[in-house]
């Protein structure tokens, strides 16, 4: 609790405070290869520099990745009451607003009085986890709402939203942890000081939803994304998904093509050089033709 009471102190009276790292914080490349699998039985044989993981339900898993030189980004709730997390119990129920929809006994919590109510303690509890375990990263999840009053029960606004996001931030920060911004692409632009690097599952290449993240890129900040398969129903061949990927390589993205299913296909969009060199992993295969690109050749390659 000390521990809180004192960054919150630095919180009031420094404001924005959220680029005062005193240690050491790791910052992935610009277009690190990844993994992205926050549920079901995690696969541990993808070629991939960096997996995101939920970690309060892999903690073992952390261990594992790490002695076999991956990086691990630690993905976890700061904003959903989850009843099958077993610290969601110091989370004081008076706090809990609505069920989430589509979520299995999970409700929203009112983050309006983290400095006092102690959501903030519990979250920084799970911060210190991560940094005991041997997160190099955190990721915090299911907490951009502020926009959902009607369906959360709770009055929220954008700035205690901000003020959330930036505590932990820093926090995490202090105990030497990057920190990743996961989709709330309405803060995205006033948090680019608070994050280390970017990662959006909501993007539709299609669109300029995804050129928030180019701010991140063109500052050496890496971006990364997932595309859910199930919502580009018009995609058939190879070439669509060829098509699809270029657009994310182009803009220097690490981009995953996947279902919902995390356990299920998954497709990343990359570039091997023109000798077409073997960068595939045992586990992984390719699959369709490749296509030129600039002095590049470009292909899938599938995560089974």
């Amino acid at each position: 609790m000390r521990n809180f009471n004192a960054i919150l102190c630095l919180i009031l009276i420094c404001g924005d405070f959220v680029n005062s790292q005193s240690l050491y914080v790791w910052q992935p490349p610009v277009k690190s290869t990844f993994y992205y699998q926050t549920s079901g039985i995690l696969n541990y044989g993808v070629k991939a520099s960096i997996y995101f993981i939920d970690f309060l339900r892999n903690q073992s898993a952390i261990a594992d990745l790490k002695s076999s030189g991956r990086r691990v980004v630690c993905n976890f709730s700061i904003g959903i009451y989850e009843r099958n997390i077993a610290d969601s119990n110091n989370i004081p129920k008076n706090l809990l607003g609505n069920l989430v929809p589509g979520m299995y006994q999970a409700s929203f919590i009112n983050i309006a009085g983290y400095q006092t109510s102690g959501v903030g303690s519990v979250m920084t509890a799970r911060i210190d986890l991560a940094k005991q375990l041997g997160c190099d990263a955190v990721q915090f999840d299911n907490y951009d709402y502020y926009q959902m009053n009607q369906i959360t029960g709770l009055l929220l606004n954008y700035q205690i939203q901000l003020s959330y996001f930036q505590y932990l931030a820093y926090y995490a920060h202090q105990l030497g942890l990057a920190v990743s911004l996961k989709n709330n692409i309405s803060q995205a632009s006033d948090l680019f000081n608070s994050v280390d690097f970017v990662f959006s599952d909501n993007c539709d290449g299609n669109t300029a939803s995804c050129n928030y993240m180019d701010q991140y890129v063109n500052n050496n900040k890496a971006a990364f994304g997932i595309s859910y398969r199930e919502n580009y129903l018009n995609y058939i061949t190879d070439q669509d998904w060829q098509q699809l990927c270029v657009q994310y390589i182009l803009k220097n993205y690490s981009w995953l093509i996947r279902t919902k299913s995390q356990d299920g296909y998954s497709l990343r969009c990359t570039i091997i050089n023109q000798q077409n060199q073997n960068i595939i992993s045992s586990s992984s295969y390719k699959i369709g033709n490749s296509i030129a690109l600039i002095l590049f050749v470009f292909t899938f390659i599938f995560f089974v």
